[in-house]
């Protein structure tokens, strides 16, 4: 579950990609350099071909 701390959201909505869409050639390792240990996790190049969703002005809402 993600939810904004304050709303309504108007910069950096939450966005998520279809993964299918997402080609091996658009990941990019980045590496994570801790005082004691080494880490990588991959960013996302822009390609065309991508697919996105986000959730416009998201707000911060009780859903019980």
């Amino acid at each position: 579950m993600w939810r904004p701390i304050a709303g309504p959201l108007e910069e950096a909505p939450l966005a998520l990609a279809d993964a299918r869409s997402i080609n091996p050639s658009d990941l990019v390792p980045s590496d994570l350099i801790y005082r004691d240990r080494l880490g990588e996790t991959y960013a996302i190049a822009h390609s065309p071909t991508q697919r996105w969703y986000y959730f416009p002005r998201m707000s911060r809402t009780r859903w019980c």
